[in-house]
């Protein structure tokens, strides 16, 4: 009998049936060979973001570009301590000779998520944003509960004098305490004098990360709801504005969003936390009265020359003017009349345009129904002191204009 040759026909269906196994059973071991984090790795991790994040902010990032590119950075390292580790696993499996070349499509094990720890409570981040509000960027399921931001520990002169805490820690609390109006009443310099408040502030603003760090804090206070104003109805709650009026950069133009941010929440304070507002400026020094009037006149202007015009922050800022000219006539002079008036406003503002806008011109309508305006909706002639005479005389010969304007149709009708 002659020799037999045995033909080994390849099953192309079978060797793929027999490719995913194989490759559903590495990934499996590859599974069930990690092991979950500890609470210790969870707090090493939050640790390591907070100290990423504080890093990015002093580089001059806004606070949501920080939390991304800190997340991005997090993210790319827990990946690549990952694959190193899975690298230098041994093959749980020897490879396996295929009769015939098979082509299949090997899909990559989905890349490694952020750590989560069940059985510790949920750390947040909390970062200040754009103008929407606070962000808190868990580590975390989605569906788990967030955890409101604690309290600070008080920020106090001591404290900066002394120099105890690390550049890292004391960025966090500056920005926890400037960037949230509840810590600034708490756990701004509580109980301390205007002097030492003064003081403080001076040593923040020497050091450059942790100036910068302070402004980026407060740019995220001012953006909070204006109604939110409504809700401070205790002396206390006016403790905020007491600290950052003391602030020695608001003259910066970099500060002017702040300044003009201020304002507006101040206005939307209501009568009584107004009345305070008004008596204890009662009791400043003449000097102290003159810097709150050239911060706001400096506002004023900026606004006015420059190209950005938001006319809610202005009027709000004429608002505080008028609670310093009631002082200046009612309780005690501390300047000349013609100190409020401002150049910018009578040499740059249309004020026919102005007039046509104002509470006077309003009242001379009988068929405006409309009793209350937006802060936006106000007008300069509505704050007559910061107008220098030629610019009354020309707002009252408009008015009168009009109101003769007014007769003659009404006589012909």
């Amino acid at each position: 009998m002659g020799n037999r040759t045995f033909i080994r026909t390849s099953n192309p269906e079978a060797d793929n049936r027999k490719t995913t196994t194989m490759e559903r059973q590495d990934l499996s071991t590859s599974a069930a060979s990690s092991s979950p984090m500890t609470a210790e790795d969870a707090a090493a991790l939050k640790e390591k973001f907070q100290q990423m994040y504080m890093e990015l902010i002093a580089t001059g990032l806004t606070p949501n570009d920080a939390v991304a590119e800190a997340l991005t950075r997090l993210y790319a390292t827990t990946a690549s301590t990952a694959n190193t580790g899975s690298s230098a696993a041994p093959p749980t499996q020897p490879p396996t000779l295929q009769a015939a070349p098979v082509i299949t499509t090997v899909q990559p094990p989905p890349a490694p998520p952020l750590p989560v720890v069940a059985a510790t409570p949920v750390p947040v981040v909390a970062v200040a944003p754009s103008p929407v509000g606070v962000v808190a960027v868990p580590t975390t399921a989605p569906s788990a509960a967030l955890v409101p931001p604690t309290r600070p520990p008080a920020l106090t002169l001591a404290l900066l004098q002394s120099n105890d805490l690390s550049l890292s820690n004391m960025q966090t609390l500056v920005y926890e305490t400037f960037s949230h109006s509840d810590h600034l009443n708490v756990s701004c310099f509580p109980g301390h004098s205007r002097h030492d408040i003064q003081q403080g502030l001076a040593l923040l603003a020497s050091h450059p990360v942790l100036a910068n760090t302070m402004g980026n804090a407060l740019q995220s206070w001012v953006n909070q709801p204006w109604s939110n104003s409504k809700k401070w109805t205790q002396p206390t709650d006016l403790h905020q504005f007491w600290v950052v009026l003391e602030h020695p950069l608001l003259f910066d133009p970099e500060y002017r969003q702040v300044v003009g941010g201020m304002a507006k929440l101040m206005y939307f304070l209501d009568d009584g936390m107004k009345a305070a507002v008004l008596a204890r400026w009662a009791g400043y020094s003449e000097v102290d009265l003159h810097r709150l009037l050239d911060v706001f006149h400096q506002f004023i202007t900026l606004a006015l020359v420059g190209a950005e015009l938001k006319m809610d922050m202005l009027f709000a800022v004429c608002d505080l003017l008028r609670l310093l000219h009631e002082i200046n006539e009612k309780s005690r002079k501390f300047c000349e009349f013609s100190a409020f008036y401002n150049d910018a406003v009578n040499s740059e503002l249309n004020l026919l345009t102005d007039y046509a806008n104002s509470g006077v011109f309003l009242k001379h309508r009988p068929t405006t129904h409309q009793t209350t305006r937006q802060l936006s909706e106000l007008s300069f002639c509505d704050f007559p002191f910061i107008l220098d005479p030629a610019s009354k005389s020309l707002v009252l010969h408009f008015d009168a204009e009009y109101q003769q304007r007014r007769t003659v149709h009404g006589s012909l009708a």
